[in-house]
């Protein structure tokens, strides 16, 4: 490895007077978000001067190498739970997805055998419709009953 990505947190508060004081012994989470929840990629716990430090990970890809890092104090007892982000330029590239995709169900565009089956089976149902329709039209023209009870045997 050439480098390291170190994550540096301070936690302070604001006291009656307005001035800030470190926060000791917090647990703090860091997160990356990912496609429907939060990935974990490390745990700090702060000193005394309310401060810590993580190595991050260096093989998270990002879009274009972009990554949000997600701080968080998670249920505590004195502030709940506070979370902060940050954007970030420590992840690796990933491709822009440009590429043509292969014609799969996963993909948008629907494999050839199953467009196939589908227009087969929706010109099947609406020659059907077509069909009745036609019927009834020849019914309701030839105003017997007997004969549209004939017809339709």
């Amino acid at each position: 490895m050439d480098s390291l990505y170190i994550a540096a947190i301070q936690v302070m508060k604001w006291n009656t007077d307005m001035s800030e004081e470190p926060v000791p012994d917090i647990d703090i989470l860091f997160y990356v978000p990912r496609l429907f929840s939060l990935l974990p990629v490390g745990e700090a716990y702060t000193n005394k001067q309310g401060s810590d430090e993580f190595e991050f990970p260096m093989d998270l890809p990002g879009q274009n190498g972009e990554l949000t890092i997600v701080s968080r104090i998670e249920d505590h007892d004195d502030f709940g739970t506070i979370e902060v982000s940050n954007e970030t330029n420590w992840g690796v590239p990933i491709a822009n997805g440009n590429s043509k995709l292969p014609r799969a169900l996963w993909s948008p565009d629907a494999p050839m055998w199953m467009l196939i089956s589908f227009f087969i089976l929706m010109a099947g149902v609406w020659g059907h419709y077509l069909y009745v329709v036609i019927n009834m039209f020849q019914i309701q023209k030839s105003g017997n009953v007997n004969d549209a009870l004939n017809y339709i045997e």
